[in-house]
């Protein structure tokens, strides 16, 4: 077979080309536009990544990135202490704790932050229940320190804990105050005065602090999490898109996590170790000490004890300066 390939100026009036020229026309305007720039190759050979025989069109470690920080959170949404009956939105959790982390942690402050937000979400906190469930010997007959209800201190009792009554209110206008700019920012639009983002805030969290809307927030805030169907409602309420949202909720939940650690927990604090100082717990006490670390703290405690017998005979021999605290030179080794 004898191929001939002529050359044909375009434009020229030739059907052929005039199709293929309308063809290549219509698919560089297509949605379905692929882009196909060989970024990966070499002297040698010239390659394109796939993953599942979906091409990956954008920096591959920018790809392999989102792609195991997508896995870990799969992981953590699937865990048995996060079931709910609702579904929880994590793209406000991730994005909460993506501000206190990596290069965004840059003083001690946001640290014990971070650290605290994390306890929060993984249900470390040492509120009455879990320290029950740590310590049942030192802690079995631990109830609120704060109100005289005798009751058990859980997340709920938090929100109805008699000492607290008067500070949700508090948090609540708080709250508002801190979202009112946050929200003017995110929606430039005219018509968002300070009063009318407050009545919107009033319709998603409710109007009082008792109500069911503000305490069914409360309690999945004192999890680091919001469920979906406030995540839609905010969303729908204030006319954002679905980053916009994330962003305003995400604000929302640090918001009430902050002053709920500043009014409430802080003093709860100094009402257990009031508590624990009462009934002569110490430290050490809550520590878990297991057989290998009783052997740790007598070696050590052995290592210092002869370590301070062998520094007094050096000072009694006179093979110390009591000055310098250094050997002195020319002098006859210990048991010589």
């Amino acid at each position: 077979m004898e191929l001939i390939l002529e050359k044909v100026k375009g434009h020229s009036g030739d059907a052929m080309n005039e199709m293929a020229d309308e063809l290549a026309k219509s698919t560089g305007n297509s949605n379905h536009y692929f882009n196909n720039r060989f970024n990966y190759s070499n002297r040698t050979v010239r390659f394109f990544p796939i993953f599942k025989q979906i091409p990956i069109e954008y920096n591959l470690r920018k790809f392999i990135k989102t792609l195991m920080n997508t896995r870990v959170a799969a992981e953590w949404s699937i865990l048995k202490t996060n079931e709910y009956e609702t579904p929880i939105n994590w793209n406000i959790t991730w994005n909460l704790i993506y501000r206190y982390k990596g290069f965004n942690c840059i003083s001690v402050k946001k640290y014990w932050h971070l650290i605290f937000i994390t306890k929060l979400f993984a249900k470390l906190l040492p509120i009455g229940t879990i320290l029950l469930q740590k310590k049942p010997n030192i802690y079995k007959d631990f109830v609120c320190p704060r109100c005289n209800a005798n009751k058990e201190e859980s997340r709920y009792h938090f929100i109805e804990c008699d000492a607290n009554k008067k500070l949700w209110p508090i948090i609540k206008n708080k709250m508002q105050d801190d979202l009112v700019p946050i929200i003017q920012k995110l929606n430039d639009s005219p018509e968002n005065s300070s009063k009318i983002i407050s009545e919107k805030l009033n319709q998603i969290l409710g109007s009082q602090h008792d109500n069911n809307k503000f305490t069914d927030f409360c309690l999945l805030a004192l999890e680091a999490k919001i469920n979906t169907n406030f995540s839609k409602i905010s969303k729908q309420t204030f006319g954002l898109s679905e980053s916009k949202n994330i962003l305003l909720l995400a604000s929302l939940l640090d918001s009430c996590i902050i002053h709920f650690k500043e009014l409430i927990w802080l003093p709860r604090c100094n009402a257990t170790v009031a508590w624990e100082k009462a009934r002569n717990i110490r430290r050490k006490d809550k520590l878990n000490r297991s057989e290998n670390m009783d052997r740790y703290y007598k070696s050590s405690h052995q290592n210092s004890k002869h370590l301070r017998q062998d520094k007094q005979y050096l000072k009694e021999n006179n093979l110390i300066d009591s000055h310098t605290g250094r050997k002195v030179k020319n002098q006859a080794p210990i048991g010589a």
